[in-house]
């Protein structure tokens, strides 16, 4: 029978060298199976190389698995993770003969390196390589997982390692997309069908569950039995169930077990114990989680390369090295401080990390927990928390209870709570990221209505005779550290957090942090007569902060690295580990007797879009899970992605109609040019600006002659050759500056105090004659570029976040700060406000900022959430 003119074709093709499908060319063939050839190919239009995996003739004629297949590649494609090798699209094209035939492919990151397979095949890896190799494979199943996808055909062929160490999973649930293409002889065969069929079978024998060998419904469960078995064979270089035929292989899967005694001496207890429970054939038994898999490796102080040791860390305040780089150069050592253990993994009341080290879960709901204090009792706990998102209220629970009670207090956050049981607390507590701020007021543990004592207050404590406050205001566009109140002892263009007072009383210790919005930072110290010291330096993420006990050293969290480690430094300096977790943990507070509390972390971004050419809304995760979309083009074609999981903040560039992103820069992205031609990036202090071409070419620095501290995010001016950022020159006060793109001369314009607190560019007006900035008291007003005193916006709120002038300027994009995000039309002439458009986040808990942008003509937008998910802990142990 003729095929009709255009269907794909089901006859077996051939590609060569140099054909080009697309924008793809083809360069050499690297590989083929039973889903197809594999081909190493250039993409012209981005100049980089790929993988093209071409489906099997008798599966591309088939057009309800085509169409199977291309749901289960979009959501593939969703998924960005450093593990995980990335799929670039799904594209037809035309086959380069007559007939009309097409042919459909995958386009895929081009992964280099070895895979598991190959590096087995020459015997066993050793311990540290396997378990760092473990990890990284674990991490990927955990990210798959939480978008909904199961790989079902995990093996070493489809792992690979680079030449960096850097492990990438191939082909996640592609097993399942395919559905009965073929079987193949041999144990390596993938039988596959659909994984969610009773009766059929999907993955390769040797690592096929036993549910999946049955023929049963299968889950991420069957993920975790397969990773069992890699990790298996990575430590003894033979497979956990094999056999001369594929019948003998899933006999030995449903009824045998492997040869533990197989397995190195030296091999770690934990590893044994987390084998068994990834090979438990009743799934019900079987560890659930992949994000389970990771913890449990580190609960192992044979296996602690990754994390020092207290006294190897002793004086050191640099940053931890990647697990891997440290477990490829040192090995083993000695852990004294066990990482982030079963208490983190499984939330349970009662878990040891170390012999003498327990965890006492003491919160049980899904939110955001900004700080919590012990009361005078030791046994009460005080903690303010947004369950469910904002606003910050406060609750009181106890240390052998799982229940929390509402205080009857005003929504606010909890700063401190004295030795009497007297509370301070800031009212109508607004937070911004890591910013917040509310009015200062006191009142009792016992009860009773606050009594309002200061404004604009971001953190306090009380003195230890209870008669005096330390506080930290934001005035003139500075943080100010005064102690008492009214005596500056400390000013930064920052911002300063978690201040302590001493328990003599004659310091206090406080979070310094150069950037206004960002976490990094030190611990810096500061007497009653404004003697400062700097006792750390340069972390990459520090927050949490309390005097240790007996008063002779700051105990302090330091997230460098995404890793969280509790360290402390006495006043001369010295620093020494206490407690290191891979898990993100704060510091919230230390017991009299020593007990802490700890919180554990999960920090979760998204960005909700629609940019041209989407016909509704789409979640973005590219790169992955913490990015957030910045800067949208005009058209809504383009839009910067900025990934904060690196601590330089990468910058990528989305473009609407094609699959993935480019990355662009390691540093963070501000916006892009009005001609579409440059990016502006930033370090995530302000120190430098760079420029990177959107094309071809490299990127550069941009000049700062004048030396001037970059204090916000910048905006381009519509020529594309100038820019507009706050900042200051030497000690004068801070101001809006002009600055030329190629000399970086800037010319300032202005009220003293000016500042821009949002994470976007500030809005620049079409004609470039206007900026919106907010003035030393906070008022967000329009400057003129050429100088000359703001002018107050008609109808604007204090909690308004302008957003950009519209394209005729005449009016501002203003968003609310409280869910849903509600953006208007402000008209600048009336101050008359026109609902525009509502959107909220797919789900609120632990929302720590909302961050909206719009184009001029209000066609395209982007919500961009940050949020922190925290459980309460009380931990014993640790010295």
């Amino acid at each position: 029978m003729l095929r009709p003119p255009g269907c794909l074709h089901s006859a077996p093709m051939q590609f060569a060298r140099g054909q080009t499908l697309l924008h793809f060319t083809l360069v050499d063939k690297i590989g083929e199976g039973g889903m197809g050839e594999v081909w190493k190919a250039v993409d012209t239009t981005l100049d980089r190389e790929v993988a093209i995996k071409f489906l099997p003739g008798a599966f591309s004629g088939d057009r309800e698995r085509m169409t199977r297949f291309e749901r289960e590649a979009k959501v593939l494609a969703s998924v960005s993770h450093p593990n995980i090798a990335g799929i670039y699209g799904f594209p037809e094209a035309d086959l380069p003969h007559p007939g009309g035939q097409k042919v459909r492919f995958l386009a895929m990151e081009l992964v280099r390196g070895e895979d598991l397979f190959q590096i087995l095949s020459r015997g066993p890896m050793p311990i540290p390589e396997a378990i760092d190799a473990a990890r990284q494979i674990a991490t990927a199943l955990e990210v798959a997982h939480a978008s909904g996808i199961v790989h079902r055909d995990l093996k070493p062929a489809n792992i690979k390692r680079t030449p960096e160490g850097q492990i990438k999973v191939l082909d996640f649930g592609l097993a399942k997309a395919f559905e009965a293409v073929g079987a193949r002889a041999g144990t390596e065969t993938t039988v596959t069908s659909a994984g969610s069929t009773p009766g059929l079978i999907v993955g390769s024998a040797s690592y096929m569950s036993p549910e999946q060998a049955r023929g049963q419904v299968v889950d991420r469960r069957t993920d975790i039995w397969a990773f069992g078995c890699v990790l298996y064979e990575m430590l003894t270089g033979k497979r956990a169930f094999d056999g001369a035929t594929v019948t003998d292989v899933l006999a030995a899967v449903v009824t045998g077990e492997p040869p533990w005694d197989k397995l190195p001496a030296t091999t770690p207890i934990a590893v044994r114990r987390l084998l068994r429970r990834c090979l438990e054939k009743d799934p019900r038994k079987r560890l659930r989680d992949a994000g389970d898999v990771g913890l449990l490796l580190d609960d192992n102080p044979e296996d602690a390369g990754g994390f020092a040791s207290g006294a190897a860390a002793a004086g050191s305040v640099g940053r931890v090295q990647p697990i891997r780089r440290i477990a490829a150069l040192l090995g083993l050592v000695t852990l004294v401080a066990l990482a982030a253990g079963w208490w983190i993994a499984h939330q349970r009341t009662s878990t040891q990390a170390a012999s003498d080290v327990t965890f006492h879960r003491v919160s049980f709901n899904r939110g955001l927990i900004r700080s919590a204090r012990f009361a005078p009792d030791g046994r009460t706990i005080v903690y303010g928390a947004a369950w469910g998102g904002p606003p910050i209220k406060l609750y009181m629970s106890r240390t052998e209870s799982p229940e929390a009670a509402p205080l009857a207090l005003p929504p606010g956050e909890l700063l401190a709570i004295s030795k009497s049981g007297e509370m301070v607390m800031a009212l109508g507590y607004t937070y911004y990221g890591w910013m917040a701020e509310g009015t200062l007021a006191r009142t009792s543990l016992l009860g009773g209505a606050p009594r309002e004592i200061l404004q604009n207050v971001r953190a306090a404590d009380w003195s230890p005779d209870e008669s005096q406050f330390a506080v930290v205001r934001r005035l003139g566009g500075n943080d100010q550290l005064e102690y008492p109140v009214g005596t500056i002892l400390d000013q930064t263009s920052g911002y300063f957090a978690d201040v302590r007072v001493s328990p003599d009383g004659k310091h206090v210790a406080y979070a310094d942090h150069p950037a206004w919005g960002d976490n990094l930072g030190g611990i810096s110290v500061v007497d009653r007569s404004g003697k400062k010291t700097a006792l750390v330096r340069e972390l990459g993420a520090v927050q949490g902060l309390v005097w240790g006990p007996g008063g002779n050293e700051v105990w302090y969290t330091d997230l460098s690295d995404r890793c969280g480690r509790i360290c402390a430094v006495d006043l001369a300096g010295k620093v020494r580990v206490v407690y290191s977790s891979i898990a993100s943990i704060e510091l919230f507070d230390i017991a009299g007797d020593g007990r802490l509390l700890l919180g554990r972390q999960q920090e979760e971004r998204e960005t909700l879009a629609l940019l041209a050419g989407f016909s509704e809304p789409r979640v973005i995760l590219v790169p992955g899970e913490a990015s957030w979309g910045g800067s949208i083009t005009t058209d809504g074609r383009t839009m910067l992605i900025v990934d904060n999981t690196t601590d330089g903040y990468d910058t990528f560039l989305l473009r609407s109609d094609q699959p993935g992103a480019v990355h662009m820069a390691s540093s963070g992205g501000m916006a892009i040019s009005p001609d579409r031609s440059w990016v502006m990036t930033a370090t995530p202090d302000f120190r430098q600006l760079f420029l990177t071409p959107t094309g071809m070419g490299a990127a550069r620095p941009i000049p700062n002659p004048d030396g001037i501290a970059y204090r916000s995010v910048a905006a381009w001016l519509p020529d594309s050759r100038r820019y507009v950022i706050t900042g200051q020159r030497g000690s004068d006060p801070p101001r809006g500056f002009v600055c030329d793109l190629e000399t970086g001369a800037g010319k300032s314009f202005g009220a003293p105090g000016l500042m821009w607190p949002l994470f976007i560019g500030p809005p620049v007006s079409p004609d470039g004659k206007r900026v919106v900035l907010q003035d030393a008291d906070g008022a967000f007003k329009m400057w003129p570029l050429d100088g000359g005193d703001g002018v107050p916006i008609p109808g604007a709120r204090a909690e308004d976040q302008p957003l950009t002038f519209t394209e005729d300027g005449a009016a501002l994009f203003v968003a609310g700060r409280s869910l849903p995000v509600a953006i208007e039309r402000l008209d600048l002439a009336t101050g008359n406000r026109t609902a525009w458009l509502t959107v909220a986040p797919s789900d609120p808990a632990g929302l720590r900022y909302a961050l909206a942008s719009i184009t001029p003509n209000g066609k395209y937008w982007a919500l961009s959430t940050a949020k922190l998910l925290t459980d309460l802990y009380v931990v014993e142990g640790l010295r």
